[in-house]
């Protein structure tokens, strides 16, 4: 029983390392896990995704045959039902994020069948890991362009909107729903409330929903939709280089390239305030109410509300009139 305390331990420890970009602490985790227990898959999926993230794509595909292997290790065992549900979320999982955070090329349709054999099993997955595959099934979904799936999964997450569940940062793949049903003012909306989501805990997950974004808006292809797209591309380029995530670094600056030299390079802001906390706090500068910043921004009050919150704690101020202040002091009051 203790020696599996220590490895879901370990296994979360290098959960929340990766969606942070702290690599060592993620490796030290994964180590430490699989110095107990070597087959663990949780943690077995988790370096796959390391070395994905950083691009080593050997490693990536390594982790990932072994996470096959061991779903159909598990599969042919009568007894195992919970052990091979569990290794078909991180089959899916893992070759979703492959082929779509990456760019590396997977088995056709194997993602799809292991999350959908996991959620219709007569022994289904706890309920995180449901929304895990979830996740999965979404990405999946848009790559292959399937509405059908699109429309049943877009559907199952809709009670999480607006919420980071296990990890799963909601409205993110939201947003690829959206975007696979030709929804792509909703789309673009998801992803701006997923953006606002994220804190410093979550700085993998912000470069890789900036990109996201970024293409939605360069599909919908709206005046000042091209704009916003390099702004947000710059910021991806700026974390994902930060982190040394190669695979997502190398695809950002390639999408940026092709927009041309048009656009003005984004600034950088005091606090670490991003392109769209700097326009809500300008708002609250001139006197605007949070109503009259969704408004002029064409997002969500709630959306605003969270980005309030972010520049609230990031300038370290509570009150609407210390932000305007501070603002003016820094330049930013427009």
């Amino acid at each position: 029983q203790l020696r599996g305390l220590v490895i879901d331990a370990t296994a979360w420890q290098a959960n929340q390392a990766w969606h942070a970009g702290d690599w060592e602490a993620m490796r030290s985790a994964i180590a430490a896990g699989l110095a107990i227990d070597p087959g663990e898959m949780n943690l077995i999926f988790h370096k796959a995704m390391l070395h994905l993230s950083l691009g080593n794509l050997e490693g990536a595909r390594e982790g990932i045959h072994r996470l096959v292997e061991n779903m159909e290790a598990a599969a042919s065992e009568d007894n195992l039902a919970l052990a091979t549900n569990r290794a078909r979320v991180y089959v899916a999982k893992a070759l979703s994020a492959a082929s779509h955070d990456a760019g590396l090329p997977t088995e056709p349709g194997l993602a799809k069948r292991a999350g959908e054999a996991a959620l219709s099993s007569p022994t289904p997955p706890p309920p995180v890991m449901v929304v895990v595959t979830r996740a999965a099934l979404a990405t999946q979904a848009f790559l292959d362009d399937d509405w059908n799936s699109a429309s049943v999964h877009l559907a199952a997450l809709e009670r999480f909107r607006g919420t980071v569940y296990a990890g799963v940062v909601i409205d993110r793949y939201r947003g690829l729903l959206l975007q696979a049903l030709g929804r792509p003012n909703e789309a673009i909306e998801a992803f701006e409330s997923a953006l606002s989501l994220l804190s410093a805990g979550y700085r993998m997950s912000h470069a890789l929903t900036a990109f996201d974004y970024a293409r939605a808006l360069l599909g919908r292809g709206k005046p000042g939709d091209h704009h916003q797209a390099h702004n947000l591309l710059v910021e991806c380029v700026a974390v994902a280089g930060e982190l040394g995530m190669k695979p997502l670094l190398e695809r950002a600056q390639a999408l940026d390239s092709s927009l041309g030299s048009r656009h003005p390079i984004r600034r950088t802001y005091p606090e670490g305030l991003s392109e769209r906390e700097v326009q809500v706090l300008q708002l609250i500068a001139t006197g605007k109410t949070n109503a009259e910043i969704a408004e002029a921004l064409v997002i969500s009050p709630y959306t605003v509300a969270r980005h309030v919150s972010h520049i609230f704690q990031k300038i370290g101020t509570a009150h609407r009139s210390d932000a305007a202040a501070w603002a003016v002091r820094h330049g930013l009051a427009g």
